[in-house]
């Protein structure tokens, strides 16, 4: 009596080549969330029974699990190594352009560039350093609040030359120093 084959291999090798399809279902999968739909897809592209199709779908949805199991902070610090590596080598070959590259690239895994400051206004977007020069030229009270920064600038820079650079001066020096009270008395003035 011949030895009976047996079922499992055949079903093994079944798969085996049903494994093939399994990319590009993954693909439909990810594109098409009906399963149903990818399902007929698959068994009309491939010219495969329904069964079959079912199989491939099943293989494609476990493709799709392993690709979005990703651990992101070994992923971080996999990378963040091979940046080392980079920069090291290129400090003992004295290479500066692949350094600042390599350096540049380490600040932005590690977000070290600020994203730029947003005022109240949309059409308005200012550094944190005209941000603050906003604020001083304010303070000053040389120019009504709420003007663009260049008018700002430029009615402060008038009403200094207006009122004379040793005005200006000692109104800048009380405040910086805290001492508006000596200048207004004028002790402040004799010191310049």
């Amino acid at each position: 009596m011949p030895p009976k084959k047996s079922k499992t291999k055949k079903s093994v090798k079944k798969v085996v080549e049903l494994e093939a399809f399994a990319p590009r279902a993954a693909a439909w999968l990810a594109m098409n969330p009906d399963h149903d739909a990818v399902k007929s897809q698959i068994a009309s592209k491939f010219k495969i029974s329904q069964s079959d199709a079912e199989t491939v779908l099943k293989l494609a949805k476990e493709r799709l699990a392993l690709a979005a199991d990703v651990d992101l902070r070994l992923e971080l610090g996999t990378r963040r190594e091979q940046l080392n590596d980079l920069l090291n080598r290129a400090r003992d070959a004295g290479d500066l352009r692949v350094e600042l590259a390599t350096l540049q690239e380490l600040s932005k895994l590690s977000n070290v560039y600020a994203a730029p400051v947003v005022f109240d206004s949309e059409e308005s977007v200012e550094s944190p350093v005209e941000a603050l020069a906003r604020k001083h030229l304010e303070s000053l009270d040389l120019a009504p609040a709420g003007l663009p920064l260049e008018e700002l600038a430029r009615r402060v820079a008038g009403s200094a030359l207006d009122k004379g650079r040793d005005g200006l001066q000692l109104r800048l020096r009380a405040e910086h120093t805290g001492t508006r009270a000596l200048s207004e008395r004028g002790g402040l003035s004799r010191r310049l």
